[in-house]
């Protein structure tokens, strides 16, 4: 490894992206980072001359041109540039494009701190992080493209929200279970199912889940004590789960218990079928206020 500090960039106009991501790079291991942030392409083409990154994070879209246009810009500029996509949707062809133009890799919004943290070890451990700073190629770039009218800005749609959010039923009673998954599924998520409180939080330990539904008719685990633990796990995330809680039709909510062990709504399962939707939708509002953008219906 070289002495000299780990120098990134990252290439992001959302600033609480931004954020998020430096947290997690300075999460990563490496003691010595140098930071960089540019919003847009313009000061990131200013900025990748004059820093010469080691590693590169670079948004998809940005406010004044494309993403993979710059990707082609840094890599004629530095053939071996380290460069890392960021984007919201790991199925676009845009995401193909990059990977297939030089890219190595790309990371999902919102971020994993552990796929940070890979992205960083799989650098340090190549023969580049031992390499002295590359010389930069005196290459004249064309101005970057902006982006065409056919493909204006605009506010996702709550459709756009949920299709990347992953979800996980917790719940012993497989009616209900399956009643829940359908509708989730009907909203656009991804929706896993375990029909016991041990096989629900292994999965929470391995994979980070945008909504938890917990069934409070659980045998072997509390399904309380359960939230508790995910709220002492969300503490270390970046992004934080939103916990739905299932009473049962004889159970009243308990607001000091639901509070203390972070659940974030209750819901009367008599009730399932009329405000389901409209507890998730909050659950969404309150995500894209996160992101600091909004959704539409």
């Amino acid at each position: 490894m070289h002495n000299t500090p780990l120098t990134v960039l990252i290439v992001e106009d959302n600033p609480i992206f931004v954020e998020l991501l430096g947290e997690a790079i300075r999460g990563g291991g490496v003691n010595n980072v140098e930071r960089h942030v540019a919003r847009d392409a313009e000061d990131a083409m200013r900025k990748f001359r004059s820093q010469a990154p080691d590693i590169t994070f670079l948004d998809i879209n940005l406010p004044d041109g494309s993403g993979l246009d710059l990707l082609d810009m840094f890599l004629k500029i530095a053939p071996d540039a380290y460069v890392v996509m960021l984007t919201g949707d790991a199925h676009s062809e845009s995401v193909f494009r990059a990977c297939s133009s030089g890219a190595q890799g790309y990371i999902l919004k919102p971020f994993q701190p552990k796929r940070i943290h890979e992205v960083i070890k799989t650098y340090m451990s190549s023969p580049r992080a031992k390499a002295p700073k590359p010389v930069l190629q005196p290459v004249k770039i064309p101005p970057v493209k902006p982006k065409v009218a056919a493909e204006p800005e605009h506010a996702p749609t709550l459709g756009d929200v949920l299709k990347t959010w992953r979800t996980l039923i917790v719940s012993a009673d497989s009616d209900s279970a399956s009643d829940v998954r359908l509708m989730l599924n009907e909203m656009g998520c991804k929706t896993d199912v375990c029909l016991s409180g041990e096989a629900g939080w292994a999965l929470l330990e391995e994979s980070h889940y945008e909504l938890v539904v917990m069934d409070t008719n659980l045998t072997d685990v509390d399904a309380y004590q359960l939230a508790n633990q995910l709220r002492l796990q969300n503490t270390r995330q970046p992004i934080k789960s939103y916990v739905v809680m299932l009473l049962q039709p004889w159970e009243e909510v308990n607001k000091t218990k639901a509070d203390l062990a972070g659940v974030t709504h209750s819901l009367p399962k008599s009730k399932l079928a009329e405000k389901f939707e409209a507890t998730v939708v909050a659950c969404a509002g309150d995500y894209q206020s996160l992101m600091g953008e909004a959704f539409k219906r």
